[in-house]
């Protein structure tokens, strides 16, 4: 077995986390854009969050792929 290859039942965790993080910054974003008050940097940083945790899932979803030969 390859060190660098997540085991399944871990990967399904860390995406599950992952999502659950992506959902949470997603309703970040959507309170940033609905105030009234200036969260410019705010907005930004929730922006920026969600840009990574989403390479990251995807990043590690394709890592996962990539280490089985049941991959499509």
């Amino acid at each position: 077995m390859d060190p660098e290859v997540i085991p399944p039942a871990e990967r399904r965790d860390t995406v599950r986390r992952l999502l659950a993080l992506c959902h949470i910054v997603n309703e970040l974003v959507d309170l940033a854009e609905s105030d009234d008050t200036d969260s410019t940097a705010l907005h930004q940083q929730a922006l920026l969050a969600r840009t990574v945790l989403h390479e990251t899932v995807v990043d590690l979803v394709a890592a996962g792929r990539a280490g089985h030969s049941d991959a499509a």
